[in-house]
């Protein structure tokens, strides 16, 4: 499991809200803080991916 620069309590709360809300799909953080190069303002970059291929959102 990649590890983040995020408190662990943010981690918890990051998971309980994608278990309720995109059950069954990949989740994938990018950039900075998975990088190790995060400051305090940083966001969470995540991507969600449907592994049935199914479109979770259109652009």
């Amino acid at each position: 499991m990649m590890m983040l620069d995020l408190e662990s309590r943010y981690v918890l709360i990051v998971k309980k809200i994608l278990s309720e809300h995109v059950p069954g799909k990949i989740v994938w953080a990018y950039g900075s803080r998975t990088k190790g190069c995060a400051h305090a303002g940083s966001d969470l970059d995540l991507v969600v991916i449907d592994p049935q291929g199914d479109l979770l959102a259109g652009v």
